[in-house]
């Protein structure tokens, strides 16, 4: 009996240090506030791109349209889904790479005026993750409170972004990422519920086919609760239906990073262009519009996604 508690205590105690140092580069919670406000009409409009951080042609590109679509449809934000800085992320608020990849494709008159809510992908976990939730304190626009966070649009839309490369469960929702969305999506009140993460559920992608065991619970833990999840990681444009219920899946990859080539005969696609571009979501009282638009602000794909009884009160 001795040897057999013994055993259970030394793989308790194996996979307790494994568990901290899979986390271990994971940004610390300091005490700051996890949900973030924002101000909002009846109706409004939220741009979504992922993969952009190389400072070059492609991500300058479409950062230029987005800045003509800006000037014309006045967005009231940002979601930057993950890696935004390749290839080994930054080091500091003061790494150089701030200039090259976010201040100056994205510090124009009216993307200038916008926050960016931005979240990690696996490419800035190789430098130092903690790094792009200090510049806040910087440049006040680009909001990254931890590494999950909430941001309440009125009563009208949420957004929960979520670190994917550390889906870690503790039962505390300050500390562990798939708690905190557990608590987030309880407390939604009348807000529709959209998620965002870096990795996808699956994907159209040649480089990224298999459905990960990670994709499969997070799937799980959204399905007849959060109708849409959007992520970045495959750089491709694509709407995908959920595999486990009717979850509608937005990947706006294409921000700036070498594209990957789509495979043809997908039945879980209902979009997919290897393409540079980004995702535009506009919030209608009774309503979600999505479209997809090229780095030549070519419309390529629409979808509305009804969401009835859900205007502002």
């Amino acid at each position: 009996m001795r040897s057999f508690l013994t055993l259970v205590l030394f793989l308790l105690l194996t996979a307790l240090i494994a568990f901290n140092i899979w986390r271990w580069p994971a940004p610390r919670w300091q005490g700051q506030d996890l949900v973030v406000e924002q101000t909002v009409g009846d109706r409004f409009e939220i741009l979504f791109v992922g993969d952009t951080g190389t400072g070059g042609e492609a991500q300058m590109a479409v950062a230029a349209a987005m800045e003509k679509y800006c000037e014309a449809h006045l967005p009231i934000a940002v979601v930057m889904l993950g890696d935004n800085f390749y290839q080994k992320g930054v080091q500091s608020p003061e790494d150089p790479q701030w200039q090259s990849a976010f201040l100056r494709p994205y510090g124009t008159p009216c993307l200038g005026r916008l926050p960016f809510y931005a979240l990690l992908g696996n490419h800035d976990y190789k430098g130092n993750p903690a790094a792009e939730v200090a510049f806040h304190s910087q440049t006040p626009r680009w909001v990254m409170p931890h590494r999950f966070y909430e941001v309440r649009f009125g009563q009208r839309l949420q957004i929960v972004a979520l670190d994917t490369n550390i889906l870690d469960v503790c039962g505390l929702a300050s500390y562990c990422t798939l708690d905190f969305l557990k608590q987030a999506i309880a407390h939604r009140d009348r807000r529709t519920s959209i998620v965002v993460g870096h990795h996808p559920l699956s994907s159209s992608s040649e480089k990224y086919q298999d459905t990960t065991f990670q994709s499969r619970v997070l799937e799980t833990l959204l399905c007849e609760k959060v109708p849409i999840y959007i992520a970045g990681h495959a750089h491709q444009l694509e709407h995908r239906r959920g595999q486990l219920c009717e979850l509608d899946e937005m990947i706006s990859g294409g921000g700036g990073a070498e594209l990957y080539a789509v495979r043809k005969q997908d039945s879980g696609s209902l979009f997919a262009r290897s393409t540079h571009g980004f995702l535009s979501v506009r919030v209608d009282p009774d309503a979600l519009y999505f479209d997809f638009y090229n780095q030549n602000l070519d419309r390529l794909y629409s979808y509305m996604r009804p969401e009835p009884g859900q205007g502002t009160p």
